[in-house]
């Protein structure tokens, strides 16, 4: 079952149901799982901090009496907390180890969010690796949910144990190791790279590198809980970041209500009050942005929708819409977005991660997005295999729960949520340089090129993919990619 499109929430009753389809009598807006101790305070894990109660919680409104966030726990979506021998103890999912704390936690170093109390106390000893801040799968460069991603120049992964990677260099292997591997004592809900900056969001902060941190530095800055008038909550529901994206023009924050914040670039002081607003009403539980300078992605996880917006028309006045929204037709028999988590654009083309449906789909074309006769397929056998109840496996010419996108001239990288731990790169025909579309990069496309140069307006049009370098403009670089390659040079 699910609330506002949120499938990750906790349903009580205050007694045992009786009947079949009993209401609950509350719920809580997260994954949560735990038992009340013998002097009846109860404790449970959540995706990221443990609670405790001072009794059984009958209402929503009842919050927990104690947070514990100590840097180490980074549970996900399997959290369990149980007290037994006078010992708490905590499955750390994502740390692949469990936490064990002699007593009930109590200190609180006098921090407070939201008015609650909260523990940085850390656990006596773990279970299942040689300490607190060593996961085990790191050694074999393995990282759990690779949140993906790239400036064209090096490949970026966050993972669910608190981590970034930083390849210098794209891999050239299978297993390869990270050149940086970063810790972080909080955890990633999504990152964005441009012009030598990093960004990392969390549900209720954003962390800035004002350059890239290739020997494992700290963020140059966090933003905290708000940024101007924006709010950063992750207590209250809808209220929390869910996706974050930076280009050329504007830095970008989802909420889960379906807000969406923009700055003229990266705030530097905290104060900076939104650039421009696009309000909620877009969808019930929007997730994960994406920019590449020309459109901007969001993903609708309520109504599994994907929004598409162009840089170009937001501004300040205007009234924003996407200029296309890719959804599932009336007829269920042709549903093919099952549980979409990322999109994409790149070179004028689309890719989404459709998690639900253990497949990637792309189309070359932005134009031809949404006609599944043109879509390309990855991880099943066609576009409407997910509906048909195909299911997602681990092999050479399948996905599982691909959930994380990059893309870079003819590379494409999927990363896979939990479970397979695998990060996959694709590799495919180089279309840049081709002007016209017609899969070719020749003589014609140069000609297309030297018009537009030349003032002139070709009637067709020049697609995207005349861009060879990424910049978002046609000029003499382009021109000169598109002679070399006809020429054979490239």
């Amino acid at each position: 079952a699910s609330v506002n499109g949120n499938p990750s929430v906790t349903f009580f009753w205050n007694s045992f149901p009786t009947q079949p389809n009993q209401p609950y009598d509350f719920y809580r807006d997260e994954l949560i799982k735990g038992g009340k101790r013998p002097d009846g305070k109860f404790v449970a894990g959540g995706p990221s901090e443990i609670y405790i109660w001072d009794s059984m919680p009958t209402s929503a409104g009842q919050n927990p009496v104690l947070r514990i966030r100590d840097g180490y726990y980074s549970n996900g979506d399997s959290p369990s907390a149980l007290f037994a021998g006078g010992r708490l103890y905590a499955s750390n999912y994502n740390g692949n180890n469990v936490c064990v704390y002699n007593t009930i936690p109590t200190v609180t170093d006098g921090k407070m969010y939201n008015g609650m109390p909260w523990s940085t106390q850390v656990p006596d000893f773990v279970l299942g690796s040689p300490a607190a801040d060593i996961n085990t799968l790191d050694a074999l460069n393995i990282l759990e949910s690779p949140n993906v991603f790239t400036d064209g120049k090096r490949l970026y992964a966050s993972g669910a144990s608190r981590t970034l990677w930083i390849w210098n260099s794209f891999p050239q292997r299978s297993g390869q190791a990270p050149d940086v591997r970063i810790k972080f004592d909080f955890g990633i809900i999504g990152n964005a790279v441009f012009d030598g900056k990093l960004v990392s969001a969390e549900m209720n902060m954003v962390a800035v590198w004002n350059s890239i941190p290739l020997n494992g530095e700290a963020p140059s800055y966090v933003l905290q809980d708000r940024i101007g008038s924006f709010v950063l909550d992750r207590i209250t529901p809808g209220q929390e970041l869910t996706g974050i994206a930076l280009d050329q023009k504007y830095f970008y924050l989802s909420r889960a209500n379906g807000t969406i914040a923009i700055w003229q670039g990266i705030p530097q002081t905290g104060n900076e009050d939104p650039y421009i607003i696009i309000p909620p009403g877009l969808d019930a539980r929007l997730i994960q942005l994406h920019s590449d300078g020309t459109y901007l992605c969001a993903v609708g996880a309520a109504s599994q929708k994907v929004f598409i917006f162009r840089v170009a028309d937001i501004e300040p006045g205007a009234t924003i819409q996407p200029f296309k929204t890719l959804q599932n037709p009336d007829d269920p028999r042709r549903w093919f977005l099952i549980g979409p988590s990322k999109a994409i654009t790149f070179n004028d083309s689309l890719a989404i991660a459709n998690s639900g449906g253990s497949s990637v789909f792309l189309w070359e074309h932005l134009a031809d997005a949404g006609d599944i006769d043109r879509a390309i397929v990855l991880g099943q056998p066609d576009l409407l295999s997910a509906q048909t109840k195909q299911t997602g496996a681990i092999g050479i010419n399948h996905l599982f729960y691909p959930s994380y996108l990059a893309a870079y001239q003819n590379r494409l990288w999927v990363g896979e949520m939990k479970f397979s731990l695998r990060l996959l790169q694709f590799s495919f025909r180089d279309s840049r340089g081709d002007a016209d579309g017609n899969g070719l990069t020749n003589m014609a496309d140069a000609i297309l090129v030297f018009q537009l140069l030349s003032g002139l307006t070709p009637a067709a049009g020049i697609y995207g993919n005349a861009d060879v370098n990424g910049d978002g403009k046609i000029g003499i670089a382009e021109a000169i990619y598109i002679l070399q390659k006809a020429a054979g040079i490239r």
